[in-house]
């Protein structure tokens, strides 16, 4: 059994980290052409509800078929970064590092003018949110206080990454899937346009975070790199890299002088 694997989420073939534990996964494989990555279409799967649960797919593989004491999810353009040095894939043997005295990693916040549930209404369909919300109080009550908290705050962890224990993310899916597979029953999305038909993957988004609120994990927050721009083999790289580089060392003196490590 492997210590750590991250998955790489990917509808595409791309350049591959060449570095140990990071592991491309093709995500929505179901009736794709083999592009010679693992697939989310083998074993106990969803694959075939990409197009609406996007990487989540991919997640519900990594629960169902995967073995190991540490795993991560991260997309084929956004990885975990260095603290110190940040453009810099993180490796394997950092995050266990890290993992020593924290339960979860995480993104850095993505902030808003306006409070999540707003936002969600600005961005999508309200009344799916609100949905999910009475699903959450029939089936897993225990966890309203925080689903209000978390949707009355102005930023949340995005992008459905993280790297913990496997036995860790395994509750997480339990929990995450519960909830959304009893909301697909609920509803019908025959009139969303395909980008709104992605309404699970935004929905986890949110959840994630509730989720995090409601267990009081210790998580540790650190920068995402979008590779899309890239420069050199592990650098990503655009006008204003210098500034975003002493932007995040910035934020994590800041961080650490007021303790802000917990969510």
């Amino acid at each position: 059994m492997n210590r750590i694997n991250i998955y790489i989420a990917t509808h595409k073939q791309f350049d591959v980290p060449n570095m140990k534990g990071y592991i491309p996964l093709h995500v929505g494989a179901y009736n794709k052409d083999n592009i010679g990555y693992v697939t989310d279409n083998t074993g106990d799967n969803i694959s075939q509800l990409n197009p609406f649960f996007c990487e989540l797919t991919g997640l519900y593989w990594i629960w169902k078929n995967v073995h190991c004491e540490y795993v991560g999810l991260v997309h084929y353009r956004r990885y975990f970064s260095l603290l110190d040095n940040f453009g810099e894939i993180i490796s394997t043997d950092r995050m266990l590092d890290i993992l020593k005295t924290s339960d979860v990693i995480v993104p850095y916040p993505k902030k808003f003018n306006v409070n999540i549930k707003t936002q969600y209404w600005m961005s999508h369909y309200l009344s799916d949110l609100l949905k999910v919300k009475k699903i959450i109080a029939e089936i897993h009550p225990e966890y309203i206080k925080a689903f209000n908290w978390v949707m009355s705050q102005k930023q949340f962890h995005p992008y459905n990454m993280f790297v913990a224990k496997k036995e860790i993310i395994d509750k997480y899916c339990e929990w995450l899937f519960s909830i959304l597979f009893e909301f697909q029953n609920s509803i019908d999305i025959s009139d969303y346009n395909p980008y709104q038909s992605r309404l699970y993957g935004f929905i986890s988004e949110r959840l994630f975070n509730v989720w995090l609120k409601q267990e009081k994990l210790n998580t540790f927050e650190l920068p995402v790199v979008n590779t899309d721009q890239i420069k050199d083999s592990n650098l990503s790289y655009n006008e204003d890299f210098e500034f975003v580089s002493y932007f995040y060392m910035f934020r994590h003196l800041v961080d650490q002088i007021l303790g802000h490590t917990k969510f």
